[in-house]
């Protein structure tokens, strides 16, 4: 190999490192710009991230507050039940009471009724009896009566 040969070679090996270190340069230019993109649209995103958080941690709070109001709520709601239910026993025992004496009453009336029919059955009896003797005293009236006016004829 001559000099000139060695010479146009060593220039085609520098044109051709300058044209790899310049498409490396790009190459370069390139990953640090998509590495400067990453790092902005992670850092957004971490942005988002903490937005969330206290966004989710507000939310919570809300709705631990909502829970607890519910719950009050419906404890209420609770005690206003155990109230009517504790009404409502004492309008029971009340009915209970009334149902009762009226019992007590219907038995006194079943006595009062018992009473009457026995007074009843009596009074019938003690008609029957003088209804009896009034015929009989009919009876011997009519054959008194016959008889004197059998014997004037």
């Amino acid at each position: 190999m001559t000099p000139e040969q060695r010479l146009s070679r060593v220039e085609q090996t520098t044109t051709t490192l300058q044209h790899n270190v310049s498409a490396l340069s790009r190459d370069i230019r390139e990953i640090n710009q998509n590495e400067s993109m990453l790092l902005g649209m992670t850092m957004k995103l971490q942005e988002h991230t903490r937005e969330m958080r206290v966004d989710l941690a507000s939310l919570s709070e809300r709705l631990d507050g909502f829970q607890q109001e519910v719950y009050s709520r419906f404890e209420t709601i609770d005690k206003r039940f155990d109230a009517i239910d504790n009404r409502f026993e004492t309008v029971d025992r009340r009915f209970d009471a009334i149902d009762n004496r009226f019992e007590t009453v219907d038995r006194r009336f079943d006595a009062i009724d018992n009473r009457f029919e026995t007074q009843q059955r009596i009074i019938e009896s003690f008609e029957r009896g003088v209804n009896d003797r009034l015929d009989q005293i009919l009876l011997m009236l009519s054959t008194l009566t016959s008889k004197p006016n059998q014997e004037g004829q």
